[in-house]
């Protein structure tokens, strides 16, 4: 009878230190992805600028015109092609949607931008 406790004793603090463990993993997954990727091509070259957001209310509340007049196109990119990602969600279970605008002039190349956010960020919400 001793040994019966003994191993139901030593059953259940294994088990019960297990269980602890796997509680705190729990909260350790899920990465958020809040994600605004902006994509410019041309024949000569690439821009790629990428911002990343603690929320999805942070990624929509984001104003993009300061991220867009950072971004400098040099006069090689007489038109250029725009890509735009939004991404929001948890580990696989996400929302990606992107838009692609082709033949832009460079002076052009922000506001473009611009509107395709917004479009991309009401057609999420």
């Amino acid at each position: 009878m001793k040994n019966i406790q003994r191993t139901l004793l030593v059953l259940m603090a294994f088990s019960y230190s297990f269980l602890g463990y796997a509680n705190k993993e729990v909260h350790e997954l899920g990465e958020i992805d809040n994600i605004l990727r902006i994509e410019i091509e041309s024949e000569s070259g690439a821009i790629n600028v990428e911002r990343r957001f603690e929320t999805s209310e942070a990624l929509f509340d984001f104003n993009v015109v300061d991220m867009l007049t950072s971004i400098t196109v040099e006069d090689d990119f007489c038109t250029v092609s725009i890509t735009v990602r939004v991404r929001v969600g948890v580990d696989s279970n996400f929302i990606e949607v992107s838009a692609t605008v082709n033949d832009i002039p460079c002076d052009d190349v922000a506001a473009v931008a611009r509107r395709t956010i917004q479009q991309l960020k009401a057609g999420i919400k």
